[in-house]
């Protein structure tokens, strides 16, 4: 039954946003409950059947589009070496920024911040290094947490990347 609700949530991200719903159809949806919501490597959409057992369509749709924007912003193979939580925790801001722009509404609590508005998760975590994931910030991360372990993962690299829009680096222009 909940893999019909993922069915249905992503044809309704389909109707809503055409890029954002196409990327989730190249997702293969797999149920795993030993992920806390949902979960992408890129290739699949992970989900804990008995957390979206109670929720609506649109906010199913909502965290399948949160889980393709780390997708369309290659924040699964940018890892590189850093530490997992943090760097979840990093990614999801450009990947919250992403949704807002396209006019989805985010959940309260949702890792926003206009002082990273246009930086990468590579500057973000670099910024956040000696601050610590608050446990708010945890359980957002964890609901939308990338896992690593697969097979034929590639490693990102710990340089500045640009930004998440696909700009190229420039130092200069943020402090």
């Amino acid at each position: 039954m909940e893999h019909r609700r993922i069915t249905q949530a992503r044809a309704w991200l389909l109707r809503e946003n055409v890029w954002l719903g196409a990327l989730a159809l190249r997702l293969d949806p797999i149920v795993d409950a030993t992920v806390d919501y949902m979960a992408t490597d890129g290739r699949t959409l992970r989900y804990n059947p008995l957390a979206i057992k109670d929720e609506t369509t649109e906010a199913i749709a909502g965290v399948i589009a949160h889980e393709v924007a780390h997708c369309a912003l290659g924040h699964f193979a940018r890892h590189g070496n850093r530490d997992a939580d943090g760097w979840n925790t990093a990614a999801d801001f450009p990947a919250n920024a992403l949704l807002m722009d396209a006019g989805f509404s985010l959940p309260t609590g949702a890792l926003i911040d206009p002082n990273y508005q246009g930086w990468s998760a590579e500057r973000i975590y670099a910024d956040r290094a000696g601050d610590p994931p608050t446990p708010q910030e945890q359980q957002q991360a964890a609901k939308g947490r990338i896992d690593d372990a697969q097979d034929g993962q590639q490693d990102g690299q710990d340089g500045d990347q640009g930004d998440d829009a696909g700009h190229a680096p420039d130092r200069a222009r943020r402090p």
